[in-house]
């Protein structure tokens, strides 16, 4: 059997698999809506919503069976009510529910999608109070500010609003979207460090931090890429093809032979071991490197680290690993936790971030009916936390917010590997 067909079925298995166990429980409808609901927070989030769209779309587009009623239309209808009155969606967290430009051009990119496919003209309103809002939060720079509650100019953030904006601006014949959206690619690019990694954050400090988050981060450095490919397909710019060739080459030298990353390199505490980090670098690999031979095993093997982490139907958030390896990763955490222009008593601080991290990402929490993802003592009582968003419990769960990115980008991948 040839290597792609191989892959295909891989990824349409891994897709098929999720989508029955995982997400049609999690599917509920609402007169002539649906929507899908978060099993442990029981919360909606727009962005999971959209790229669960996507997914559908992608397979609906491949002519495949998904052995699920048909969903994307009482779902895009339902994202169309998620959206705030002046064109935003919410980032919506445990902790917090606010207008955010990575919500925003997430679901404005999947009811784009939706557009061009169906011919549906119900969404363009929808479509273009999106852009208007994007313009809004985009800064001198060319970046953009992350939300209303973070100020700061993620790279991350300004990648998918880069990316919505030109194929946007394309699809209407807009010029004043294209040429914001290739202001906060250029922006990316003006900030990528020498070797070839993205920065989470631009040098600035911004609200609410007390330190800058001008670090690499091999989870962001993927979804970075992931989203730059899509503006790269509308805009064939040398500068923007170096800076992705770098990109890429930076983090497949961040990737061990067996597939799993060297995170002790990756700066960013809180985007350690994400397990949705698998499947961008997969479909980023076989976009780049489909003729390259020898990158089709670290396909395989990220490819076989999420099926292994399926658990009740869904992605566990993190990497997991045994208790076996936890002394070399403990040590390991100094390492990380050093990384970056901090004073020595943050270094430590991080340090211990690190530890916890690796404790919990091995405890999986097996009752599916008893989930309570509540942040530990340890965690409320460390004061310099400051990301309200975060929810750091003392153990893995199967989260169905890295479940749909994974979904999104696998289910790309299929459309390529079928191409």
């Amino acid at each position: 059997m040839h290597v792609k067909e191989i892959i295909k079925r891989m990824v349409y298995n891994i897709i098929v698999e999720i989508l029955q166990y995982g997400i049609k429980p999690n599917i509920l409808k609402r007169n002539n809506t649906s929507t899908i609901v978060d099993p442990i927070f029981n919360i909606e989030r727009s962005r999971v919503i959209a790229e669960i769209c996507n997914t559908l779309m992608n397979l609906d587009k491949l002519g495949y069976n998904t052995k699920l009623p048909f969903q994307v239309h009482g779902l895009i209808k339902r994202l169309k009510e998620l959206q705030n009155t002046d064109g935003s969606w919410n980032e919506v967290h445990p902790n917090y529910n606010e207008p955010s430009v990575v919500f925003t051009a997430i679901s404005a990119l999947c009811l784009l999608n939706y557009y061009k496919i169906y011919s549906d003209n119900s969404v363009i309103s929808c479509i273009k109070n999106a852009k208007n809002y994007l313009l809004s939060q985009q800064l001198s720079n060319g970046g953009f500010k992350k939300s209303r509650l973070y100020h700061i100019d993620a790279l991350n953030t300004d990648a998918m609003a880069s990316a919505f904006l030109i194929k946007f601006g394309k699809t209407f014949n807009d010029y004043q979207a294209f040429k914001c959206g290739l202001s906060a690619a250029k922006n990316i690019c003006r900030n990528q460090f020498r070797d070839g990694s993205y920065p989470y954050t631009t040098p600035e400090i911004n609200f609410p931090f007390k330190y800058h988050l001008n670090i690499p981060c091999i989870h962001y450095q993927t979804v970075t890429l992931y989203y730059l490919l899509y503006v790269h397909d509308e805009v064939d710019e040398p500068w923007l093809k170096q800076s992705i060739y770098q990109g890429v080459v930076w983090l497949k030298n961040k990737q061990k032979s067996d597939g799993s990353f060297n995170w002790h390199e990756s700066g960013l505490n809180f985007a350690l071991y994400l397990n949705a980090t698998y499947a961008f670098a997969t479909y980023i690999y076989y976009k780049l490197l489909n003729n390259c031979c020898n990158h089709y095993s670290i396909m395989f093997d990220s490819l076989m680290k999420l099926k292994k982490s399926i658990h009740n139907g869904l992605i566990l958030r993190w990497e997991s690993s045994s208790w076996k390896s936890f002394l070399i990763d403990f040590l390991y955490c100094f390492k990380g936790g050093f990384m970056g222009d901090y004073p020595l008593k943050y270094k430590l601080f991080r340090s211990m971030q690190r530890v916890y991290r690796e404790v919990s990402r091995r405890r999986i929490f097996s009752n599916k009916d008893n989930f309570q993802v509540k942040n530990s003592i340890l965690v409320k009582l460390i004061k310099d936390r400051v990301f309200v968003s975060m929810i750091e419990p003392l153990f893995n769960y199967p989260d169905l917010y890295t479940t749909a990115q994974v979904l999104d980008a696998l289910s790309n991948l299929l459309l390529l590997v079928a191409s």
